[in-house]
């Protein structure tokens, strides 16, 4: 059984170089070896991939349909081959969302693990939010670490929850807040209540978060009254930073290493009355069993 697509590969590389000589110098293998292996790729396919002549080598008809195809089988066995390496040497692959170097509660427990593990064997990718929980369903990561509001306020349609076989445990959650500017009437107050959200404009995050928690702090700010905008760069960071240049009040998650200076300069953070809305840092898994590295990452976060 071929794991490595070979003979695949030696198509490639003949249709790449054009030539058979440099095909076989680039594969380290006789010029008739790898023609005898085309020949039989063809013979296997039931149609010529190459059109040959003294001079030259061209792709036929059916070569050139064949070539994306060719290349992307190449590219899966790569893939399988990496999967390999990682069951064999029990690595564990922890998916993260893009922006979350800036949330010390990640870079605290990943860089921690790594402390204490070791690097080898531990792989922290990064990916668009909603993305992680199809790449955990699907095994191309094992662990993630995600941002998610609390069930209440997100609709069960888009709920990380709704995925099938995740389990998750909630590590830290803070509480939303609001950043207010000196400007505004509300600068002096101590809390935000109902009332004061009633009627006014309040710069909001996009779905860069995830779309269940963009969508929880939308359901949060429209049932006390309140009407949401975007700002033109709306992740959670620049949202405060904006707001803060243009003197509007924004929504403040309170999860990244700029908030504190975000909202501490012109503005400061006001908790919600009752406690608002909550945001949680979750790790995520299947719920069937993983590779003892990987559990080990699990039971180490899930004690905090």
């Amino acid at each position: 059984m071929d794991l490595h697509a070979t003979p695949l590969r030696a198509f490639l590389a003949v249709a790449e170089a054009q030539s058979f000589t440099r095909a076989a110098e680039e594969l380290n293998m006789s010029q008739p070896a790898l023609s005898a292996k085309i020949k039989e790729l063809e013979r296997r396919l039931g149609f010529d991939l190459l059109k040959r002549s003294k001079r030259h080598v061209e792709l036929s008809p059916g070569g050139r349909s064949f070539l994306a195809h060719a290349r992307r089988m190449v590219l899966e066995t790569e893939w399988m081959h990496q999967k390999i390496r990682d069951i064999r040497k029990n690595a564990v692959r922890i998916g993260v969302p893009y922006y979350s170097s800036n949330i010390p509660a990640r870079t605290g427990l990943t860089d921690d693990f790594i402390a204490n593990h070791g690097a080898d064997g531990i792989e922290i990718i990064g990916m668009s939010h909603d993305r992680l929980y199809r790449a955990l369903a699907y095994e191309d990561i094992d662990l993630a670490l995600v941002l998610e509001p609390e069930e209440h306020w997100f609709d069960s349609a888009i709920s990380p929850a709704a995925e099938t076989d995740l389990r998750g445990h909630i590590i830290e959650s803070r509480e939303l807040q609001l950043s207010v500017p000196e400007s505004s009437d509300l600068y002096g107050k101590t809390v935000i209540r109902a009332a004061d959200l009633e009627g006014r404009s309040v710069a909001s995050i996009s779905r860069v978060h995830g779309v269940a928690l963009s969508e929880g702090v939308a359901r949060f700010l429209n049932a006390h009254g309140a009407t949401q905008f975007k700002l033109p760069e709306a992740n959670a960071v620049s949202t405060l930073r904006l707001a803060r240049r243009l003197q509007v009040p924004a929504i403040c998650l309170g999860w990244f290493t700029e908030d504190t200076e975000t909202c501490g300069r012109n503005s400061r953070p006001l908790p919600f009355e009752e406690g608002g809305i909550k945001t949680h840092f979750v790790i995520r898994r299947r719920s069937d069993s993983l590779r003892p590295l990987a559990e080990t990452f699990w039971t180490e976060a899930t004690r905090c």
